[in-house]
Formats: C-alpha cells, structure tokens, sequence
C-alpha cells in the first residue's frame, strides 16, 4: 500500500531520471504498483527493483512497461524469484522492443531450481 501512495507521484515527474528502490522488500505487488505508475513516465530511465522479494508474478506488468516506455534504458530485475520462463519473456520482450534496453537478470531463475528441489 505504501508503494502505491509512493508511486502515484511517478506518471508526470519530468525530473526523475533513475529510480533505485532494490533491497526494499517491495514484493510482487509493489513491483507491479511501480510498473504501472511509472508506464507513462517520459524522464526516467534507470529502474532498479533487484531484491525486492518479486515473483513470477510481476513479469507481465514488467513486460508491458519496457514495451509501453520507451525512455527506459536499464533496468535491474536482479535477485528476485522470476523463474526461467519470466527471464525468457523479458528476454524475448527486450527483443521486440523498438528502442535498446539493458536487464539484469543475475539470480533471477531460482524459483525454478527451488522448485526442482521439491
């Protein structure tokens, strides 16, 4: 709930250039709140969510944002749990991308080796 107030100011921010929040817990939830609020964002263009406790979950909202907002340049997915098949279509979104963008992905297909293990 916190993340949506936070982020509610993000749409028409002209000066937010980078935004790091990784390591702050925010989860799946928070993570898709940031997505959808910073869409229409036209300055940003770093976002790092690495160790936000994200899921799988996320990847559709994240997808649709390094599609949808074209400013973004980079951004970091590191050290949370989207799996094998959420890299792979971040990965192939990156590629049908109109403009280059940088990822992250160190770490992020543990979910699917924990789930091997079970």
């Amino acid at each position: 709930q916190h993340v949506i107030e936070f982020a509610k100011g993000f749409p028409h921010n002209a000066s937010l250039k980078v935004l790091k929040v990784g390591g702050n817990r925010l989860g799946t939830s928070g993570v898709v709140a940031l997505c959808q609020h910073i869409e229409k964002n036209t300055a940003l263009t770093a976002l790092d969510v690495s160790s936000s406790v994200a899921t799988g979950r996320c990847v559709p909202s994240i997808e649709h944002l390094i599609l949808h907002n074209l400013t973004l340049r980079d951004i970091n997915v590191s050290f949370n749990f989207l799996g094998t098949s959420g890299v792979r279509t971040l990965e192939l979104a990156q590629q049908r991308r109109q403009r280059p963008i940088e990822f992250n992905f160190l770490g992020c297909q543990k979910q699917d080796l924990l789930q091997q293990t079970q």
